[in-house]
């Protein structure tokens, strides 16, 4: 760890002891006897206490506002330890009332201090780690979770999408049948009738029958063709929210540990998508209605161009 030690002069035999205590026990003492000469003072101690996982704050008489502003500075990083050192008759600064301290009132009690701040070191430091493991964890349950969600959401959305495709495959196919037999209903009955050699009466009879099927043998026609147009557009739906979250996948897989939450919001918040520019949806009964009704009608002489 990185620590920084805020003292005064009066403390420095103190401070020299404890700071060679930490450096056998690997770690790393950052105070001003570390300071090159001719290096700015000011800036060499702002930079300490900012590379600093820990300060240690010795405080010593009545006149400690250098060090309570250095320590303020290091508070402002929620992340760092400070642990206050009360040397002698020093009074616990208000900010850190809180705070547990070590007190240390003659050099017999050097040794002694020392050993307290290094256990406290070591219970951060493994306090710490085990934070990190645990959020380790915790993102590698999110990201399997994760993982599982994508795979379960693509299946859902092949099933849908193959399923949509089918329905509407079968729907246009039985439009145009429809259709079909109607053109061949329309033949027949052409085909088998002299409209000449009919009496009026039993013309109209006909007529009347045969265009009330006409007429609901192509409004089932668009019917169909309609519901198929609705189902090709859900599987087009399908397949474009695959692809938007094929591509989430690759990226999850592909940058696995280093994908932050704000990112996967990014990558799988546009899944949703809904394309409106494609053939289908342009599609329309009218496009593909032979208006076999009104030639029907033209051909028996009910309509007039």
């Amino acid at each position: 760890m990185n620590i920084f030690i805020s003292y005064r002069s009066t403390t420095r035999e103190f401070v020299d002891y404890l700071a060679n205590a930490l450096e056998q026990a690997g770690h790393n003492v950052l105070y001003d006897a570390r300071i090159p000469t001719a290096s700015n003072w000011s800036d060499s101690i702002s930079d300490m206490i900012a590379r600093a996982d820990a300060i240690i704050a010795v405080f010593h008489g009545q006149n400690n506002d250098n060090i309570a502003y250095e320590v303020g500075v290091g508070l402002s990083d929620s992340g760092k330890l400070v642990i206050p050192v009360i040397f002698q008759d020093a009074v616990v600064p208000y900010a850190l009332e809180g705070v547990l301290y070590v007190r240390v009132t003659d050099a017999r009690q050097y040794d002694e201090a020392a050993t307290t701040v290094l256990n406290r070191l070591a219970a951060h430091e493994a306090k710490k780690q085990q934070e990190a493991t645990e959020q380790r964890e915790s993102a590698q349950r999110l990201e399997r979770g994760i993982k599982t969600h994508v795979e379960e959401i693509l299946e859902n959305l092949k099933d849908r999408e193959k399923r949509n495709k089918r329905y509407a495959l079968w729907l246009y196919a039985s439009s145009v049948l429809v259709l079909a037999f109607v053109v061949a209903f329309a033949t027949l009955f052409l085909a088998r009738n002299s409209l000449a050699d009919l009496e009026l009466e039993r013309l109209l009879v006909l007529g009347v029958l045969y265009l009330f099927i006409a007429i609901l043998m192509v409004s089932i026609s668009r019917f169909m063709f309609t519901l198929a147009k609705s189902f090709m557009v859900e599987a087009i739906r399908a397949s474009d929210r695959i692809h938007a979250i094929s591509f989430g996948k690759f990226y999850l897989e592909a940058f696995d540990e280093k994908v932050t939450r704000e990112e996967l919001i990014q990558i799988f918040g546009t899944w949703n998508i809904d394309n409106g520019a494609t053939s289908f949806r342009e599609q329309s009964p009218d496009d593909y209605d032979p208006k076999l009704l009104e030639k029907l009608l033209d051909t028996i002489g009910l309509v007039k161009k």
